[in-house]
Order: C-alpha cells, then sequence, then structure tokens
C-alpha cells in the first residue's frame, strides 16, 4: 500500500498543483500537523491529520478526513508519528512532501525517519521540487542525473558505474565528501553498498 504523507515544511514544492509521479494515485493521506494547508493547495483531501498542531490551527474534521490531535510534550516528531501510523494501518511505500526545508532540525530528523523506514523494509522518499532523497544500499540512477551519497554507518564500501566519477568498491567514511555532486552519464549509473546510504538525486 502506498501512503502519501505531507509535511508543513515552508519548501513544500510543486506549486500549481504540479505533483511528482510519486504522489500520484496514494491509497492513504497523511498530513502532519500544518501540512494539511500544502495538501488543500495540491488539491489533495487528507484521510489523517495528525499532530500538536503548533504550526497551524488545528482544523475541524470533516466527513472523510480524521483529525489526531497529540501532545506537543512526546519523543516523537509529528512527521514520525504519521509514518508509525502509515505503517500500523499497511503502508509498504512511503512519499514524503513538505518534509524538506525551513527548520534543519526538522529536516534531519525527517532523514532520520527514512532510515527508520529502510530498518523496517520501507521503501520511502523525501521529495521537494528539486530533490528526492531516500535511504538504499543499491539503486539505479537514471540517465543525466546528479546525485550524492552519504554513509549512514561509520564507513561503507561503494561501487558506482556509469557515472562521471566511478568507484571500484571503495570504502568512504560518514565523514567524507567524496560521494557529493557526482552525475549519471547517457546510461543509467549504478550503486552499491555494503550498508545503507543516503541518496540525493536532483531532479
Amino acid at each position: 500500500m502506498h501512503c502519501l504523507i505531507i509535511g508543513a515544511a515552508p519548501a513544500a514544492g510543486f506549486p500549481q498543483g504540479k505533483s511528482p509521479p510519486e504522489t500520484s494515485a496514494p491509497n492513504l493521506i497523511i498530513c502532519a500537523d500544518g501540512g494539511y494547508i500544502h495538501a488543500g493547495r495540491l488539491g489533495l483531501v487528507p484521510d489523517i491529520i495528525m499532530g500538536d498542531f503548533d504550526s497551524a490551527e488545528q482544523p475541524a474534521a470533516h466527513a472523510g478526513t480524521e483529525v489526531v490531535a497529540v501532545s506537543a510534550h512526546k519523543d516523537d516528531t509529528d512527521m514520525l508519528l504519521c509514518i508509525k501510523e502509515a505503517i500500523r494501518r499497511g503502508a509498504d511505500s512511503i512519499a514524503i512532501l513538505g518534509g524538506l526545508g525551513g527548520r534543519l532540525s526538522h529536516t534531519m530528523a525527517n532523514i532520520s525517519a527514512l532510515q527508520y523506514c529502510y530498518n523496517r523494509g520501507i521503501a520511502a522518499s523525501l521529495l521537494d521540487e528539486y530533490h528526492t532523497v531516500f535511504v538504499s544500499s543499491r539503486t539505479d540512477i537514471p540517465p543525466h542525473t546528479a546525485f550524492s551519497l552519504f554513509p549512514l554507518e561509520n564507513q561503507a564500501v561503494i561501487t558506482i558505474k556509469n557515472a562521471e566519477y566511478p568507484l571500484d568498491k571503495a570504502t568512504v567514511t560518514r565523514e567524507s565528501s567524496l560521494c557529493a555532486s557526482n552525475k549519471s552519464l547517457k546510461h543509467t549509473a549504478e550503486v552499491i553498498s555494503n550498508g545503507p546510504l543516503v541518496i540525493i538525486l536532483e531532479v
């Protein structure tokens, strides 16, 4: 089941109703806190609105939409609560809009949430008008696409094929910027790692 989660970050992207393919025909739409405002701009009706409503006024419940108010004093961010709810309801893939930009602490927390999904076998990505961010140990990069890789563990052994800067089983540490700002060539690039990577595509 595919779930779309919409957060409240100001750089939600996709103006004039333009949305990426990952947001089309979701089985479930969840808005984190003020993300329901972005949903309205995109012409989307959420199934669930969940949060402590510190970024927007709590909306009134209406037909087809469940509003879940939570305490501001909690261990999880609103976004992670929404992710957990999506998984609880059977989601095996999650696309997140409105999770990049705005408060840096929340952007970092959302990237950590991608690892939470990865560790549970859930395909998840953060999307805005210019980026797709996900966690994986192996992926194909479309032709002529700028991309960057960052190990989530202390180090990773990485192979990159069909890119401007190829690697062959290179050990890359988490503190290194070796895999920043690469680009696939006219053929699909292949990335293989022995551990999870944060992968950023510039679209």
